[in-house]
């Protein structure tokens, strides 16, 4: 009953749960890409392949090259081979931790519709898919086509208990709220203070910002894709083949407002003394402040991937060979929007001039 591969995966118990974009593990959040990490050992050490061929990979923000699983839908696939030993001896050092082989349906016969509706009980995650499949063959050969449509919508932070604090305390957790809060956080000689409204007052830990409020726990996601087997029999010993797939992915996620670190942002983020805003008469070097003024920061994904194989396989005694031709083609972008420009803002910052 699960719409996508990862959902279907994530239920064994030797794939990993949750996402870290830095280590690299089980699923990038904001961009909406899924890539496999089995025994939490890295998706750089699980080895995807679809029909036994290694797919084109995409590279994500850290320079981390995954293969999107996300981009099969999950009414083409026949079965999933998964071999959970260590396979590096026959794949490679990217097979350390396993190997996942998506074998796609390519003998499909007649016509099939499939429509699907749903949201969680939160009233949120709506979510809608839909695909139409046509396959026809006889002893000669064999045709099949596939269109298929998903859309997920999101789930924000804010609407989960689990999720709704950054402040993770109560459950034995850290405090992963932001010093960089709309009030600000302003080091000085002093000590560290904070715009109360009324004027500075002294900050505390009390003045950390949830970010929470902003963030999609679950990015939406929408996809179209296409797909196109056929075979023909050459002998009774020997056939040609070709497949066809083309998908284009789309992911939007909501981000908190952005932060300015003035102490760790790009450029020379100095507030000079005679700056016409700085009240305390000092260089100040250390300001964290969230500018609300710009509403969330949006990151939107888009993939677009197009795979062709041909070749010709077939059997000499009890032997499998096969010869294959193949062009693999991605193009991945990401856009930001809401951000703030650091040269632009450093000019700002430092003086009358």
């Amino acid at each position: 009953g699960e719409l996508n591969l990862n959902e279907v995966l994530s239920t064994m118990p030797q794939f990993g749960a949750g996402y870290d974009s830095t280590s690299g593990s089980y699923s990038f959040g904001n961009s909406g890409l899924n890539a496999l990490d089995m025994r939490d050992l890295g998706v750089k050490r699980t080895l995807s392949l679809v029909n036994g061929h290694r797919p084109v990979q995409i590279t994500t923000d850290n320079n981390t090259m995954v293969t999107e699983i996300g981009m099969i839908p999950a009414e083409l696939v026949e079965r999933i081979e998964v071999l959970t030993g260590g396979a590096s001896a026959v794949y490679g050092s990217d097979a350390i931790a396993g190997v996942v082989n998506i074998i796609l349906r390519r003998d499909f016969e007649g016509f099939a519709l499939n429509t699907y509706h749903g949201q969680s009980h939160h009233n949120d995650q709506e979510t809608a898919s839909y695909s139409v499949t046509w396959g026809a063959g006889s002893d000669e050969g064999h045709l099949m086509w596939s269109l298929s449509y998903y859309d997920q919508a999101a789930i924000q932070s804010r609407d989960r208990a689990l999720s709704a604090s950054a402040d993770n305390r109560n459950r034995g957790g850290t405090d992963l709220r932001s010093s960089a809060s709309p009030q600000g956080y302003i080091a000085l000689e002093d000590g560290v203070v904070t715009n109360s409204g009324d004027g500075y007052q002294e900050w505390t830990s009390e003045d950390l910002y949830n970010f929470r409020e902003y963030t999609s726990a679950l990015v939406p996601s929408e996809r179209h894709s296409l797909y196109v087997a056929a075979n023909r029999s050459l002998s009774d010993s020997a056939e040609v083949f070709s497949e066809l797939m083309a998908v284009a992915t789309h992911s939007t996620a909501t981000l908190a407002p952005t932060p300015i670190f003035t102490r760790f942002d790009n450029g020379d983020l100095t507030i000079t003394a005679d700056q016409v805003f700085n009240n305390f008469g000092e260089q100040i070097t250390d300001v964290r402040k969230r500018v609300l003024e710009l509403g969330p920061r949006i990151q939107t994904n888009s993939t677009d991937t197009l795979r062709f194989n041909t070749g010709i396989k077939g059997l000499i005694r009890d032997w499998q060979w096969e010869l294959t031709a193949a062009t693999h083609y991605t193009r991945a972008a990401e856009t930001l929007s809401n951000l703030v420009d650091p040269e632009r803002l450093t000019l700002g910052l430092k003086g009358p001039d």
